[in-house]
């Protein structure tokens, strides 16, 4: 084989794996040394330990964390290699600690042959702690302390970027606020407990030793921030940051993502905390709202906390995600998704987002989402077509919303720039029953057309792009 550069020998690894060719992966390895490095680069790149794979599996999970405690073990390099580690379990929300609800946080082998594994790992940059079931939860008290030490190496590394924290109760705050090389902060369904910090003025002394390259007592700059139901954490958190003795500010912060879901009076307040000291550098505004429609849409309220956009000087880019979720499904006679009856909220940020479009705002985009899911699985129990999707494309053409942006961004005197983009569909997903993929196709080609007649000026000049989710 001729020598190629080692860009071009990383370009067709790249190739090969992003297709999914795991035989084709495979055989590359076998070529020789450089691509065997690139090979082993992209297929052990990022490890999961739980998950659904090993539910109920505690033998089977223990001879997977041995064979890759082997592979460290004869080559240390390997471990370099790893830069994204998740930990998936399925912790249960009212239940003793036992197996059966705890999963292999409770088998004291698993958990000691985790924590042999996590310090060997030099080079992660991206940590996720998590439960794939949904409404479950981690109770960090509750971790085997030695799990726990091996997390805190984790969160001390340098090379650490991103941190996601989902559904953990009674986290410690400490590890956060002393993170100075973490960017990318998710907290989703999260408590912090307080009690692990101890006063400013006894606070110990930075051991100059753990800092690297001399850069004792710098704080490093949170980028990118994501939080939903995690009000009195995300309090705490930031009463943590403004200690003098944190290593992480969040003065610079860049873009905010905010989940609607469970936004009470603790998750407002801690907002506007954030928003006084994060606003002023803030470019993107991500907000996700999960909207059940057989109820009062109460996450529109989110919006509410928003409306003034002049708490943002610098933001160029608003997004507002509206995911639509079914209902009891047609057995229970609810055959159609429909908008919510009020979206006033949305109609009060377009209006606040006009105004602050002359001073800098570059692109609104509006999505609105449902799930794939239901129908996949009720297609198989009700035919190709359970959905009355015609039903559903009437409501999304037929919302007011599309008049409020066209009166709002359509005449030359409102435009200012600014781009105006609009998601409308369902995801497809592998596995979706062929004519209902047919069918959503169809449907979200009406719904684009449609959308796009209600704003006939803001179509005329090209401002607008309406266009289908699976199209992303």
């Amino acid at each position: 084989m001729p020598e190629l550069a080692q860009e071009l020998l990383a370009l067709i690894a790249d190739v090969i794996a992003e297709s999914g060719d795991h035989e084709s992966l495979a055989k590359l390895a076998l070529v020789n040394r450089p691509l065997l490095n690139l090979v082993r680069e992209r297929r052990s790149s990022e490890i999961v330990i739980g998950g659904l794979a090993f539910h109920a599996k505690p033998q089977k999970l223990l001879g997977y964390l041995q064979r890759l405690q082997s592979l460290i073990q004869a080559d240390p390099t390997f471990a370099e290699c790893i830069i994204a580690l998740t930990l998936s379990h399925d912790t249960d929300v009212e239940t003793d600690w036992d197996y059966d609800t705890m999963g292999w946080l409770a088998w004291t082998e698993v958990t000691e042959a985790v924590s042999q594994v996590l310090p060997q790992l030099p080079s992660l940059r991206s940590l996720t702690v998590t439960t794939y079931i949904p409404d479950a939860f981690t109770d960090w008290a509750n971790v085997p302390p030695d799990l726990q030490d091996a997390l805190f190496h984790c969160f001390s590394l340098s090379t650490l970027e991103e941190l996601v924290l989902e559904r953990v109760v009674n986290m410690e705050i400490t590890p956060l606020i002393d993170c100075p090389s973490l960017t990318n902060l998710s907290l989703t369904g999260v408590t912090l407990s307080a009690e692990d910090l101890e006063p400013v003025g006894e606070a110990e002394p930075m051991d100059v030793d753990d800092a690297e390259d001399g850069e004792a007592g710098n704080r490093g700059h949170l980028l990118t921030l994501e939080v939903g139901d995690c009000g009195t954490a995300l309090g705490k958190l930031l009463e943590g940051l403004e200690r003098d003795d944190a290593r992480l500010s969040i003065s610079k912060l860049k873009t905010l993502t905010v989940h609607a879901a469970i936004y009470d009076n603790t998750m407002k307040q801690a907002m506007k905390r954030l928003t006084q000291q994060a606003g002023n550098s803030i470019e993107e505004l991500r907000i996700r709202i999960p909207v059940s429609c057989d109820r009062d849409v109460e996450e529109l309220k989110v919006l509410e906390s928003f409306t003034e956009l002049q708490q943002f000087p610098q933001l160029t880019s608003v997004e507002v995600e509206v995911a639509l979720s079914w209902c009891d499904g047609p057995q229970h006679g609810c055959h159609a998704l429909r908008l919510p009856h009020s979206l006033e909220p949305i109609h009060t940020i377009i209006h606040a987002i006009r105004f602050w479009a002359a001073r800098g705002l570059e692109t609104v985009r509006l999505s609105f989402s449902t799930d794939p899911y239901p129908i996949r699985t009720w297609s198989r129990m009700y035919g190709a077509n359970p959905i009355n999707t015609g039903d559903i494309a009437k409501s999304i053409v037929t919302s007011d919303l599309w008049a409020t942006l066209e009166s709002e961004f359509g005449s030359p005197s409102h435009r200012a720039g600014v781009d105006v983009e609009v998601a409308i569909g369902t995801p497809l997903m592998e596995g979706l029953h062929e004519a209902v993929k047919e069918i959503e196709l169809l449907k979200r080609d009406i719904v684009v057309e449609g959308v796009y007649r209600q704003m006939p000026n803001l179509t005329k000049t090209g401002i607008v792009n309406v266009y289908c989710i699976a199209d992303d």
